[in-house]
This record gives structure tokens, C-alpha cells and sequence, in this order.
């Protein structure tokens, strides 16, 4: 498998070190925070889509998602998984499935016998809205046109609206008709050593048409619905699932928070959650505050103490460096 080029939000951190005589200091930094009413922003630069095309294990950096008590808080977020439905953003391809293989073997038995998604340049052309030739001959699909598994759209879209685009912002296309699903972990950084966030809490609307979240590693501590949910919650010893009946909903709609799904943790430095859908393509937004409860409330001093033996002060600075990607618009067979 050829690897995608990779997106990622680069960072640079800068930390003073004061030195005595006979003593190394190193910088200090807290190893547990309190979050509980902190604001999160995992915001994308202008028209940039994070993780476009991302395979398994790849991970992006996002620098200063919050600010607590002074210290600033990094995320690093990764593709863990996906299912072999699952395909990267291309604009243009041909869905074939197991009978149209076998008709086509049928008619040229030299014709690709995989079923999957395939694309190249001379497909593409035919798709253009001006294109006035003949159609493609699918006959003319070779084994290297086949589109690579295991892979997810974008991790994280860019929405104009900033309220919006402060989630990770998350699209999902899937090759066929078979359900597919993708899993993404959320890691937390102080100065690159991992930190735990205290009373943090996440949420994730429009869960709906059979789509569902689940959390796990670790299963959050609590977990809430509306009394009148549409959602199904299963709770096992490792995860917790929010499952949508095949019904739909919209954001505007009064009964819009039927279709929530939040959560809480006591003490994390790591969490992962999934996205699964049945066919075709689908988004979700996850977002680090909380719907029922959007208010929160302030930790007395949101820092606790640094480690016992480290000393001085870590002065940190963050900067993000700007991703190039574009959106593009999908064709159908």
C-alpha cells in the first residue's frame, strides 16, 4: 500500500532552563490539571482540512488547545483504526461491486476481479461536468487502481463558522454498501510530556440514521443523555456506545439534543472513541465541553502542584505552522 502525503499541524515549543551552580533545574510543568469549565479549541487553519487521506497511526499536533492556570495545554491527535469500507478523500470514483466485477470478468477476462472502489486520471476526466466524450470502460481498470483501505476522509474539516470549527470535525466516506467505522485517540501534552486532565468532559450531536459513537480507552467515568434520548447507551467494562436508531435529525431542531451523546472523566491523558455508520458517508463533530451543562464550572485553581523535586519556571511558546489542503466535491458512480 502506497502511503498518502501526510498533513500534520507542526508545533514549536520554547522552555527557559535556569541553571545554579553544582544543579541542573529543569523546567516545571503540572502533571495533573483541572479542566472542569476550560475552553478547548481544536481549531483548523483557514480553509485547511486536517488529515486528509490519513492511514492507520497517523498523527497530527495541535498546539495550545486550552490555557489553565497558565500552562498550555497540546493534543495530539491519531487515526488508531478503520475498517477496510473505510477509504480516503477522493474526488472521483467507480464503485464496483462483486456482480459488476463478475460482468466484466465475464465480458474480458483480463478485467480487475477485486471488489472495491477504483479511480485514476482518465476516469476522472469523464467526470467533469463539461466532459463530452464517451463514458469510461471499466474494463480499463488495472489492480493499481484500486483504492487503498483502512484509510478515513479527513480527521478534522475546517468549518467557517469558528463555534463549529473548535470541534474535531470529523468525515468518513465508505466504499459499498458494508457498514465501516473509524477510531481516533486524542493524546494531551505538556511541553511534549503527557499530562492528566481532571474533570474533562465531551459531547457529540447529531448522532443519528444508525450512526453511533463509542468511547473507550478508558470508558469515561460518567456518562449523560436527554431523558427523552433516541440513543441507545450500551455500557460494558471497557466502553461506553451511543447507538442512533435509523432515524434522522437536525441540529435546528427542538429535539436536537435527543440525539447527544456526553461524557466525563475524572482523570485522563489519553482518550479514543469511534464513529461508525452503516453506507456512504457521514460526519461527526466531537467536542471537548459540555451540552447539557454548557456553563461548567471553574476549578478553585485549576493547577495542582508540580511534581515534588522540580523547580523554576518552564516558559512555554507555541506556534502552529499553516496546512494546505482543499475540499473537493464527490462524484458517484
Amino acid at each position: 500500500m502506497s502511503r498518502v502525503t501526510r498533513f500534520s499541524l507542526a508545533s514549536i515549543a520554547a522552555a527557559s532552563l535556569f541553571v545554579v551552580p553544582g544543579l541542573f533545574v529543569a523546567p516545571a510543568y503540572a502533571t495533573t490539571i483541572d479542566v472542569a469549565g476550560a475552553t478547548f479549541d481544536f481549531g483548523n487553519p483557514v480553509d485547511t482540512d486536517i488529515g486528509e487521506s490519513a492511514e492507520i497511526g497517523d498523527e497530527f499536533t495541535y498546539t495550545n488547545v486550552t490555557t489553565v492556570g497558565g500552562v498550555q495545554i497540546d493534543a495530539v491527535v491519531t487515526l488508531i483504526g478503520a475498517s477496510p469500507s473505510s477509504i480516503g478523500n477522493y474526488s472521483d470514483y467507480a464503485d464496483l461491486d462483486a456482480q459488476e466485477i463478475s460482468d466484466l470478468n465475464t465480458n474480458n477476462p483480463s478485467s480487475v476481479d477485486v471488489a472495491g472502489c477504483y479511480t485514476n486520471e482518465a476516469y476522472a476526466l469523464t467526470q467533469d461536468f463539461d466532459y463530452t466524450g464517451d463514458p469510461y470502460d471499466f474494463t480499463e481498470f488495472v489492480a493499481g487502481d484500486l483504492i487503498p483501505d483502512e484509510s478515513i476522509e479527513y480527521i478534522d474539516g475546517y468549518e467557517d463558522d469558528p463555534a463549529e470549527d473548535i470541534a474535531i470535525n470529523t468525515g468518513t466516506e465508505l466504499c459499498g454498501s458494508d457498514s465501516g467505522f473509524v477510531q481516533i485517540r486524542v493524546d494531551f501534552e505538556v511541553a511534549g510530556d503527557p499530562v492528566t486532565l481532571n474533570n474533562l468532559t465531551i459531547y457529540a450531536g447529531d448522532i443519528d440514521n444508525l450512526q453511533s459513537m463509542t468511547l473507550f480507552s478508558p470508558k469515561p467515568s460518567t456518562w449523560s443523555v436527554s431523558p427523552d434520548s433516541e440513543l441507545a447507551v450500551v455500557a460494558d467494562g471497557d466502553s461506553v456506545a451511543f447507538n442512533a436508531p435509523d432515524e434522522g435529525s437536525s441540529e435546528d431542531d427542538p429535539t436536537a439534543l435527543n440525539f447527544v451523546g456526553e461524557a466525563q472523566y475524572d482523570g485522563v491523558s489519553s482518550i479514543s472513541y469511534e464513529f461508525a455508520l452503516e453506507d456512504g458517508n457521514g460526519s461527526l463533530s466531537f467536542r471537548f465541553e459540555s451540552y447539557f451543562n454548557p456553563d461548567g464550572n471553574l476549578a478553585a485553581t485549576g493547577v495542582d502542584a508540580a511534581p515534588a523535586g522540580i523547580a523554576g519556571l518552564a516558559v512555554l511558546g507555541f506556534g502552529s505552522a499553516l496546512v494546505i489542503a482543499r475540499r473537493i466535491r464527490r462524484n458517484r458512480l
